[in-house]
């Protein structure tokens, strides 16, 4: 009876303890996967083309403006965007690496001549350009109270 009782406990706490193990990984939050954090933050966001590429930077044609600062930046206007060199913590399952010729939502701020993006250019997707739509609405972080 003794080793019954012995083995149902270990048995019990192998249980417990691997059901933990099995279970996926809780994700902390990560502000560069929030493409609405990127959005709410950013200078301005535009889809642009790639022209081409380089380790540290690309040259990309403004396609649409989606929000800017000011006059920046023009709708066909060729800009050098210096691309972040973070180690990528955490990522969006947007991000994708760069290929000439293809269209991307890059958010940034100007830096003198060129630009800097503020995380790596997103794939555009219909999804993702409603959901960067909607922080740009008027009211998305206005505070409502009902008395």
């Amino acid at each position: 009876m003794r080793t019954r009782g012995r083995a149902a406990l270990c048995w019990a706490l192998l249980c417990l303890c691997c059901a933990g193990g099995l279970a996926a990984p809780r994700r902390l939050y990560c502000e560069r996967a929030d493409v609405a954090w990127r959005a709410y933050r950013a200078p301005a966001a535009f889809e642009a083309r790639v022209q081409s590429l380089a380790s540290d930077a690309a040259t990309v044609q403004v396609r649409r403006v989606l929000h800017r600062q000011g006059h920046w930046p023009r709708e066909d206007a060729v800009i050098r965007l210096k691309l972040p060199t973070d180690p990528l913590d955490c990522s969006s399952r947007f991000e994708v690496p760069l290929k000439n010729r293809r269209n991307y939502i890059v958010f940034a701020e100007r830096r003198g001549h060129s630009a800097v993006a503020l995380g790596p250019p997103l794939k555009r997707t219909g999804k993702l350009i409603k959901r960067i739509r909607a922080v740009y609405k008027q009211g998305y972080s206005e505070c409502s109270v009902f008395y």
